[in-house]
């Protein structure tokens, strides 16, 4: 998935903001998004297949 560089860097300072906050899914998320945006592309590839666990609920 190819996401614009300005909105995940919007999403990385919202969750910043929220995880300063003491939001735990935030820092998570933003720890995720991190890890996404610095791999390589192989890496990148196959996180997408990746299954989310049973437990993972987001609060949407």
């Amino acid at each position: 998935m190819n996401l614009p560089t300005a909105l995940i860097n919007e999403l990385k300072l919202y969750l910043k903001q929220r995880a300063s906050n003491g939001d735990l899914e935030a820092q998570t998320l933003l720890e995720q998004v991190e890890l996404v945006a610095t791999s390589s592309p192989e890496i990148r590839q196959q996180s997408m297949f990746v299954e989310p666990s049973a437990e993972l609920e987001l609060g949407c």
